[in-house]
């Protein structure tokens, strides 16, 4: 038998690993948009000025995510910001252009998949948030 205990995970460890995932997909989705923006427009619908766009800000988008994830402190104010930007992508962009009867049957699918995506991110971002304050931490500070 293992007499050693495993070290429970840091408060902040789902807040820094979603703010993570979010960053990394958010960077691939971003450079792929913002490279080959004419080829994504024609499979899957939106105008190419528009994927060209949405790849230029989630690359910052991303970089942003980055910065915040390796502060050696998370103020849970800037993380709810997050949240709040990955609900505003959903509504602000997914729903319309789901809505819009422009995308291409292939981009429904992709489109739809890339909203529940970023509403997972969202969701354990802010389950993070709240697994701080319940731990009494405010702000976040690293492990």
């Amino acid at each position: 038998m293992n007499s050693r205990s495993t070290p429970s995970p840091s408060p902040d460890s789902l807040l820094r690993n979603a703010l993570r995932a979010n960053a990394g997909f958010s960077g691939l989705c971003g450079l792929s948009a913002a490279l080959a923006s004419g080829a994504l427009a024609s499979a899957l619908g939106p105008p190419a000025a528009f994927v060209s766009f949405q790849g230029v800000s989630l690359l910052l988008f991303s970089a942003a995510l980055v910065w915040l994830a390796t502060r050696p402190s998370i103020r849970p104010g800037f993380a709810l910001a997050v949240v709040v930007m990955d609900l505003l992508w959903v509504a602000g962009t997914a729903a319309p252009l789901l809505a819009s009867g422009r995308l291409t049957p292939l981009g429904i699918p992709v489109v739809g998949g890339l909203a529940v995506i970023v509403l997972g991110f969202a969701g354990a971002q802010y389950a993070g948030v709240r697994r701080v304050k319940q731990a009494g931490e405010a702000p976040v500070a690293a492990a």
